[in-house]
């Protein structure tokens, strides 16, 4: 290493003019999509996925920054997005449950029944991924709290980890083929923020 320190150090220091072109061509698709629909809140879902990985990106910096650590969210950018309504704690505020669809509650709550009936079968909470259904929504599950354990916002809500707790769910299981409770989003590095 150098006297000044090495590469990526200096990177996160100097952000360079491309990805400060890159925040604001995700900021102004988010103000596009707050435009459309009223609200911040962008679902992993069709054309959406780069966009809803890029305001997880952005709650996931002011976290850092809130911390007293080091991020490429600065003032001005906190009040762009806070001009348009952004919401940095949603799970905290309730709002991304006020805009679940029924349908996707009911999936939840039709899931989480499949799991009961799978420990009265088979007597635990740990079914392999490979089990229709339920295997790749523990797993899931999993890799939620494990996100909000980091302070992350996900849609992972009290209510849900008191009804999976109720069942004796564990959310450190040593027999999840998941083991990894990395982020869906570890395709982004800092300097994407």
């Amino acid at each position: 290493m150098s006297k000044g320190g090495n590469f990526s150090d200096m990177l996160k220091k100097r952000p360079s003019s491309f990805f400060e072109g890159k925040w604001d061509s995700h900021y102004k698709d988010l103000c596009k999509f707050h435009e459309e629909n009223g609200h911040c809140y962008v679902f992993r879902n069709g054309d959406n996925t780069t966009l809803a990985g890029w305001v997880h990106c952005q709650r996931k910096q002011k976290k850092l920054l809130d911390d007293g650590k080091h991020s490429q969210l600065n003032q001005q950018r906190i009040e762009l997005l806070n001009k348009i309504g952004f919401d940095w704690r949603p799970s905290e505020s309730g709002g991304i449950e006020r805009l679940r669809s029924p349908e996707r509650n009911l999936e939840w709550d039709q899931l989480f029944e499949k799991l009961k009936e799978y420990k009265e079968q088979t007597g635990h909470c740990s079914p392999k991924k490979k089990v229709p259904k339920i295997g790749n929504w523990v797993s899931g599950q999993r890799r939620l709290w494990a996100r909000n354990q980091k302070g992350e916002t996900t849609t992972l809500t009290e209510e849900r980890v008191a009804k999976l707790q109720s069942i004796g769910f564990e959310f450190t299981s040593a027999n999840d083929e998941s083991a990894s409770a990395e982020d869906d989003f570890s395709v982004y590095s800092d300097a994407d923020c």
